[in-house]
């Protein structure tokens, strides 16, 4: 399924737009599949994105194979943090090729207050339980 990247914040948004276009110039398909989660599942309430390379029609998950001598992963991680975006394939642990944020903090507590969070959360989720 499709990330709606509408739903992402714009600043953020407008990044991916530019490291979608920026890897498609040269010659990358990256794909969008998720985008804003619930705050149950993630914490990076619409400043983070997941995609996949797109080779042949396909997905393509490998971060070693090369398609005219470049991996898609590789060229989607290296122009995200040319672009200012934190890129989950340059974590020095735990890669996470497919994921790039646009804060640099593990979680949002790192930028913002409980008060900013919680009524962000309530703006975009409704009130829980």
């Amino acid at each position: 399924m499709a990330a709606d990247l509408n739903l992402l914040q714009p600043d953020f948004r407008a990044k991916v737009d530019q490291l979608l276009q920026k890897c498609k110039d040269q010659g990358i398909e990256m794909r969008p599949n998720e985008g804003l989660r619930d705050p149950f599942t993630q914490d990076q309430w619409g400043f983070a994105l997941d995609c996949f390379w797109v080779v042949d029609g396909q997905a393509e998950w490998s971060v070693k194979r090369l398609v005219n001598g470049k991996n898609g992963f590789q060229v989607y991680a290296a122009v995200a943090n040319q672009i200012g975006l934190t890129a989950g394939g340059l974590w020095t642990s735990l890669k996470d090729w497919p994921h790039v944020q646009m804060s640099r903090a593990a979680s949002p507590l790192g930028e913002f207050t409980l008060e900013q969070i919680d009524a962000a959360m309530k703006s975009r989720f409704g009130q829980q339980g």
